[in-house]
Parts: C-alpha cells; structure tokens; sequence
C-alpha cells in the first residue's frame, strides 16, 4: 500500500495566550491529534487538520495492534502543500502534538 494524505479522528486545541508586559504579544496554540497510519510516511495536511503557516514543534508516537508505543522520530515538515510526513515502519494510532503561533 502506497502512503497517503490521512485524516484525524480526534483534534482537541489548547489555547496559551501570552503573558507579556513588553513587545508584541505572541500566544501559542497547541493541537493534540490522534489518528490511524496505515503506512511508511503518511501524512497530515496541516493548514486542513489544523492551522495555517509553520509549526513550531510537533512530537509523537505510534501503538501498533500490541500495544507496542514507538516514538516517532522521523516526522518532517514541508512548507510546499504543508505536510507533516510520519516515517517510521510502525503502522497503528498516532497520539501527538503540534504547536503553532496563534494568529490574531
């Protein structure tokens, strides 16, 4: 089976606005995710899934059938089409995080 735009079951956003006294105020926004990979390098749109412009950081790991955790270190993004890409031979439910600068 060849990879392939997946779609998340579930996204829950958090919402960090800033604190600061000074400057421009900048918040973050946290979206934790969960979904199937069925495949080496699936992959999320993130401007579909999420929000527009780069992540600043994403994180996370795979559960195969047994209930074996596998961090996913192989995710890359791309600006072109943005996609955040999950390498790694580890197919089952992906729980992760990706955090972007929330936009006024």
């Amino acid at each position: 089976m060849a990879a392939a735009v997946m779609e998340c079951d579930v996204v829950q956003i958090l919402h960090d606005p800033s604190s600061l006294e000074t400057g421009t105020r900048s918040g973050l926004v946290t979206y934790f995710f969960k979904f199937t990979k069925v495949t080496n390098a699936d992959w999320l749109v993130t401007s579909d899934e999420f929000q527009s412009g780069t992540p600043l950081m994403w994180t996370a790991c795979t559960v195969d059938t047994n209930g074996v955790q596998e961090d996913t270190v192989g995710i890359t993004y791309t600006d072109a089409g943005d996609l955040l890409t999950f390498n790694g031979g580890t197919t089952g439910t992906v729980y992760g995080t990706i955090v972007f600068e929330e936009v006024a």
